[in-house]
This record gives C-alpha cells, structure tokens and sequence, in this order.
C-alpha cells in the first residue's frame, strides 16, 4: 500500500478543525515542514486512527487560530485532547472511560487553573 504524504500544501484536508487534532496513521509520512506548521497552529499531532467516538469533521475551508478561538471551544479541544492520549498511550478503547477520563481532567485543571 502507497503512503499518503502530508505536507503543508495538503495539510488542512487532514486536520480534525473542530478539535484542533491530526491523526496520523502508519500509512501517512507527515513532513517536517507539515509538522512546524501543526505546532505554529497548535494543532495536536495524534499518532494513530481517529477514535470512532471523536464527533469531529474535517473543514478545510476553515482554519482557526488559536488566539480566535473561545473558551469553549479551548475545553472541547483539550476535552478531545485527552481523550486521544489516553487512547493513544494507555490503550484505553472504551469510550465512556475516556469520556470520564477526559471530564474528571478538564474539570480538575478549571479549578485549579
């Protein structure tokens, strides 16, 4: 199978816009200068399938800057954020553990932060 090449000039058509996320899967090569841009976007770069239960579409039309976005959509982004790491580093599949995950860390930081 023919990897998929991500480089800056296609790199919205793979952003998740609503969470802010790329998946990279182990069919795609994600380019140095896609990843400097990711980081300049602040985009999080998730290394592995989308999970099923991510309600997230690809926009390419739209492109948000961080500094555009409210809080809100900051919480939903890190909601999803973590979500992914807890799936992608600790293996959890379940969705409603990483829903429960993802509330008990975003709520905890919004108190304390």
């Amino acid at each position: 199978m023919k990897k998929q090449l991500v480089a800056v000039n296609n790199l919205d058509s793979y952003i998740y816009q609503a969470c802010a996320t790329i998946y990279v899967t182990k069919n795609m090569i994600l380019t140095s200068g896609a990843k400097d841009e990711l980081k300049k976007r602040k985009i999080c770069i998730v290394y592995g399938e989308a999970p099923s239960d991510v309600d997230c579409t690809t926009v390419p039309e739209q492109t948000e800057t961080a500094s555009k976005m409210t809080d809100e959509e900051d919480r939903e982004r890190l909601f999803y954020g973590i979500a992914a790491m807890a799936k992608e580093e600790l293996g959890i599949d379940d969705p409603e553990i990483l829903k429960n995950i993802s509330i008990k860390i975003v709520d905890t930081l919004r108190k304390n932060i």
